[in-house]
């Protein structure tokens, strides 16, 4: 399994190169081809056989493991709700507001 891994870490920055061009920053292509190192050697590990020859990787195979990752990553973070901080701060002050109207109403009731 070594063997092939460093084979195919010969080709990190064309691996990095390919994930960045999906749209992915210099960081996050940086990570996804991590990921896919240690989905390889798993892979290694359990038999598959990545390589054409004794010593050329297949690299469809990791297109299609890169676009995969890739894919993961895009359905995850469209699942995460974000908000202008804007309307954090106004969040925030209502979220205050309400705090301090319960301890209000308990406070009546002790």
């Amino acid at each position: 399994m070594n063997k092939i891994l460093e084979i195919l870490y010969k080709k990190h920055k064309q691996w990095v190169e390919i994930v960045g061009s999906f749209g992915c920053n210099k960081q996050t292509a940086e990570d996804l081809t991590m990921e896919m190192y240690i989905k390889i050697g798993k892979k290694v590990e359990n038999g598959t056989d990545i390589l054409y020859k004794e010593n050329e990787i297949n690299y469809f195979y990791i297109y299609l493991t890169l676009k995969t990752l890739f894919l993961d990553l895009k359905r995850k973070e469209s699942k995460v709700k974000t908000l202008p901080i804007d309307n954090m701060r106004d969040f925030l002050a209502d979220l205050i507001v309400e705090i301090m109207m319960m301890f209000m109403l308990i406070y009546r009731m002790s």
